[in-house]
């Protein structure tokens, strides 16, 4: 069933991030920021974004930039930190988050998958 392996998957991140992995880490606060295999926390998938972006882990740096565009888990919508945080992940490999010219942020809880 989804939810056992939802909490097997936090599980798993957990142990990695335990042992200061950044992906780990990140993997951890997306299921946090989704909600998924625990309760939704907002306050925790930033904590644990940031903690894989201080180690320059993209997908993190991505995830904190969109929710500074959208006003995302607990944040202002803030324009210069988002794009200051896309600046970051640009320099790293990774991408700068944009809405498309007719979307109103609604708030999503992790960045659009890439394509």
């Amino acid at each position: 069933d989804a939810a056992e392996e939802d909490a097997a998957a936090l599980e798993l991140y957990r142990k990695a991030a335990a042992q200061g992995d950044a992906a780990g880490e990140y993997g951890v606060g997306l299921m946090y920021a989704k909600g998924e295999g625990t309760k939704k926390d907002a306050a925790e998938a930033m904590r644990w974004y940031r903690q894989a972006a201080a180690k320059n882990y993209v997908p993190a740096i991505e995830a904190i930039a969109w929710a500074y565009l959208t006003g995302d888990l607990g944040l202002a919508r803030d324009a210069k930190e988002a794009d200051a945080w896309g600046e970051r992940a640009v320099k790293l490999g990774g991408r700068k988050p944009v809405l498309p010219p007719a979307v109103k942020p609604a708030g999503a809880a992790v960045p659009p998958a890439k394509k």
